[in-house]
């Protein structure tokens, strides 16, 4: 299982900061959670730029494309526009 950690407004939008979700690689991961964040995903199905997705503390983006996930990984969930 990955953990998934949610921050700012997303947290409120589903209710819990954290939720457990099995899943190979991050657009699996980000397809599973748009059921409860339909923006979470773009229009062809990949992780939208609306978020930064952190990979066991590392931007998603310099892992590749689609980076794998294994068991024990964490993925932060960032709203790029999360105020300041």
């Amino acid at each position: 299982m990955v953990r998934v950690k949610l921050t700012a407004t997303l947290k409120e939008r589903v209710g819990v900061e954290t939720l457990e979700i099995e899943a190979t690689d991050l657009k699996e991961l980000a397809k599973k959670l748009a059921e409860k964040i339909p923006d979470l995903i773009d229009f062809s199905g990949n992780p939208s730029p609306l978020y930064l997705f952190l990979v066991d503390g590392v931007d998603a983006r310099v892992l590749g494309e689609n980076p794998s996930l294994v068991n024990g990984n964490t993925v932060t969930i960032i709203p790029v526009n999360h105020g300041g």
